[in-house]
């Protein structure tokens, strides 16, 4: 099993919300983009290509996420993702290996 990666580590995308956006867009975009709904319908799970995500306050006053993916993952599934992120209305920026610690741009 992989290590999970954390705030001091590289990880594959880390992801600030813009400022002022409410609980409910980001549970909307965490349910639409970040997860994917279970075969069975109980719930949701991390997107297949997905090993791992954190969710909270990466700096500061700032919230928003990291994704680590799968050794299997495609470089599709991988770019598709990416994709999703970056173009929602209410992610501020995208970084893709970085450590969240060592942000400072924001």
């Amino acid at each position: 099993m992989a290590k999970l990666k954390g705030m001091n580590d590289a990880n594959d995308v880390v992801f600030i919300y813009k400022k002022g956006i409410t609980y409910e867009q980001k549970e909307d975009f965490q349910n639409n983009v970040i997860y994917k709904s279970r075969a069975d319908g109980r719930g949701r799970d991390h997107a297949p290509e997905v090993i791992d995500v954190m969710l909270g306050r990466i700096m500061g006053d700032y919230e928003g996420g990291v994704v680590n993916f799968s050794e299997s993952a495609t470089t599709e599934q991988r770019e598709t993702l990416k994709r999703a992120i970056k173009e929602s209305s209410i992610v501020y920026k995208v970084y893709e290996n970085a450590v969240p610690d060592e942000i400072k741009d924001l």
